[in-house]
């Protein structure tokens, strides 16, 4: 299993929705996987912030009154309506804010990741240069008249 197959079923596989089969192999990739294993890690923490947040509960008989009310409407009127909650403020709010979260903390994790993946490309440019510049150390460190300059001098010629 891949990087991408495991964190389309991230969300499943924290909910124990995944066959068995199925969860054994994100298991393993994700103990093969640092990456997808932080990912994982974002996904619990955004879990548990949702389920902190406060449920709603709908008055009984809630649905047949909105449907009564709407066929009151429609019957009147002659066209459908849309029914909107009369108080959705408190419901965008909610929304809004755990989508903010989820975006920071996806943010984040994408941001930490190329962070950590520039350093990673400037060590190994480092690292790179490092060897040429001892390369070019070494062979400058030859002797004038010496056979090693004679054997460079001869490289040189035929090339």
């Amino acid at each position: 299993m891949d990087c991408k197959d495991a964190q389309r079923r991230f969300n499943a596989y924290l909910d124990g929705e995944l066959p068995a089969e199925t969860s054994a192999l994100v298991h393993e990739h994700l103990r093969e996987c640092p990456r997808c294993s932080e990912e994982l890690g974002r996904h619990r923490a955004l879990q548990r912030l949702m389920d902190g947040l406060p449920g709603m509960t709908v008055p009984q008989g809630f649905a047949s009154s909105v449907r009564a009310r709407a066929a009151r409407r429609l019957s009147t009127v002659g066209q459908p309506i849309l029914v909107a909650p009369r108080r959705p403020a408190p419901i965008l709010a909610r929304l809004a804010a755990v989508l903010v979260v989820a975006v920071g903390v996806m943010l984040g994790g994408l941001m930490s990741s190329s962070i950590a993946h520039l350093q990673a490309e400037a060590l190994i440019r480092a690292e790179q240069q490092s060897r040429l510049d001892m390369t070019l150390d070494v062979l400058g460190a030859v002797p004038p008249d010496s056979v090693a300059e004679t054997y460079l001098a001869l490289l040189g010629q035929a090339r």
